[in-house]
C-alpha cells in the first residue's frame, strides 16, 4: 500500500465539541513533535492485495503485515479537485513550483 509521511503527528489532532476545539485526552502528552516517531497515511496511489486479505479484513484491508511503499513529495499528491490536477500536471511537465 502506498503511503505518505503525515504532516501532523496524532497529538496535533483535535475535535470539536459544543462548537469549541478540544484536545482529546489521548493527545495531552508532553513529547515534543521532534522526538516523536514518524507516522504515515495511505495516499491511494497503489494498493496490492491478496483476495483472502480483503475478504478476511475486519477493519483495514491491508491486514497485519501490510508493506509500505513510501511516496515522497511531490509524487504523493492527492488529486481530488481540478486545481489539484492542474498542479500535478505542472509538476509532470517539469514546471518548478519552488522558483
Amino acid at each position: 500500500i502506498s503511503v505518505s509521511k503525515s504532516k501532523l503527528a496524532p497529538n496535533w489532532l483535535m475535535k470539536i465539541e459544543n462548537g469549541f476545539l478540544q484536545i482529546p485526552e489521548i493527545n495531552k502528552n508532553e513529547i515534543r513533535t521532534q522526538d516523536q516517531a514518524s507516522f504515515f497515511v495511505p495516499n491511494g496511489a497503489l494498493y496490492i492485495y491478496k483476495k483472502e486479505t480483503i475478504l478476511s479484513a475486519t477493519h483495514y484491508a491491508f491486514g497485519e503485515k501490510g508493506l509500505p511503499w513510501i511516496l515522497e513529495s511531490p509524487w504523493d499528491m492527492d488529486i481530488d479537485i481540478e486545481s489539484d490536477f492542474k498542479i500535478a500536471e505542472a509538476i509532470a511537465n517539469g514546471f518548478d513550483l519552488n522558483s
